[in-house]
């Protein structure tokens, strides 16, 4: 009987990328996919080397999963904004079927630069609702204005501003955190610190003074 077998291939990288949202934000969780061209084993941590980039510090890397051809990555973005790539480091322990290692024999024949994600600091999601969309001269209309921190970290320092439209006048505010200054038609909101998950409301009390369309 005659039958003929196929060469297992060496095995090769052949794409390192980005399987979170990008941009990404300080102190979260970010992964790679890592795909090979024939399946292998020994992937682990040590096989993978992040790359910050314009001020990005305190970057660790997480779990190494999978199995096949494709593996993921996962890391922490670190404290401070810049980038934060993901490159394969070849010492010779990811092997294929036939324990040929990755890129052939020799450490650092298989390396791989893997794509880059953009590290910025996090930012409420803000959202405003109208207490009407009808008024007349001399109503006092309410805007509630929510700020939400979805993130897994907390934070500090949150300014939100809010340009009155010619047609609108500051009257008052009730603000579940922090402290409102005004200055002409223009509304500050300071936050001094937004916990991760939670949300503060600041409800701004304004008069109608002239009739027509306005927008705010």
């Amino acid at each position: 009987t005659t039958f003929s077998t196929a060469a297992c291939p060496t095995p090769t990288v052949v794409s390192v990328n980005r399987a979170s949202t990008n941009p990404n934000v300080t102190n979260s969780t970010v992964a790679w996919t890592v795909v090979f061209n024939t399946s292998v084993s020994g992937v682990d941590a040590t096989d993978f080397a992040l790359v910050p980039g314009g001020g990005v510090t305190g970057a660790t890397l997480g779990t190494v999963t999978g199995s096949g051809t494709t593996w993921t990555v996962q890391a922490n973005t670190g404290t401070a904004i810049g980038t934060l790539g993901l490159n394969v480091v070849d010492n010779d322990s990811i092997v294929n079927g036939a324990s040929v290692p990755l890129g052939g024999v020799g450490a650092a024949n298989g390396n791989v630069t893997g794509q880059v994600y953009t590290v910025n600091a996090p930012a409420p999601i803000l959202a405003k609702v109208a207490s009407t969309s009808a008024a007349v001269v001399n109503d006092i209309v309410t805007f509630s204005i929510t700020a939400t921190n979805p993130f897994g970290t907390d934070m500090t320092g949150i300014t939100v501003s809010d340009v009155l439209p010619a047609g609108m006048t500051y009257v008052t505010y009730a603000a579940t955190a922090g402290s409102v200054a005004t200055a002409g038609q223009n509304v500050t909101w300071t936050i001094p610190a937004l916990l991760a998950g939670a949300s503060a409301q600041l409800t701004l009390a304004v008069k109608v003074t002239v009739q027509g369309a306005i927008t705010n």
